[in-house]
């Protein structure tokens, strides 16, 4: 599983403490293990949750928060820190391309059929419909919420350009503001 081979072999050693402002005792306390464990001196890092969570949400460090958050989102794909070599493309397309199979031997015209047969949905038009009726419902409180955390992260952190990274640890920021 590339995914995991990614999440699990990509990490960050912190050395100093201080660029570790806000995270929480107890996840400083299990990235100091995971140094020691590596006979490493200093916090270490990795993609999985418990590691990269406390991270993007809590600490004060954006530039920490925009390495980590750019390894975890191109983690198992063909761009990013790994430079591809866990890349799941090919195995995307094969998954995609017997699915297909499948579908047209239980004589279903695609997958999306196929997985509708056991839902209430009843056809591929119907999910569309409704999927397009719930983001038509959602990108109006998406923007207001959006418009609310930029104003925020200006005005109370000091964050002008707000970024995919910073949303988590504004968010979190915005809600203990609250």
């Amino acid at each position: 599983n590339n995914v995991l081979d990614a999440t699990m072999s990509w990490t960050k050693l912190v050395r100093d403490k201080d660029d570790l402002e806000g995270i929480p005792d107890d996840s400083l306390e299990a990235a100091a293990e995971a140094a020691k464990a590596k006979d490493l001196e200093g916090w270490l890092f990795t993609l999985e949750y418990p590691s990269f969570f406390p991270v993007s949400t809590y600490c004060s460090n954006r530039e920490l928060r925009r390495e980590m958050y750019n390894a975890y989102v191109t983690r198992a794909s063909e761009i990013g820190p790994d430079d591809g070599k866990f890349d799941n493309t090919e195995k995307m397309e094969e998954i995609l391309k017997y699915r297909h199979e499948l579908a047209q031997l239980l004589d279903f015209n695609n997958y999306a059929e196929l997985s509708l047969a056991t839902k209430m949905a009843e056809n591929t038009a119907e999910v569309l419909t409704f999927l397009t009726d719930l983001a038509d419902k959602s990108i109006a409180q998406g923007k207001e919420e959006i418009a609310v955390m930029k104003e925020f992260a200006a005005a109370e952190l000091g964050i002008d350009d707000l970024q995919a990274w910073d949303s988590a640890f504004v968010g979190e920021k915005l809600r203990q503001h609250k």
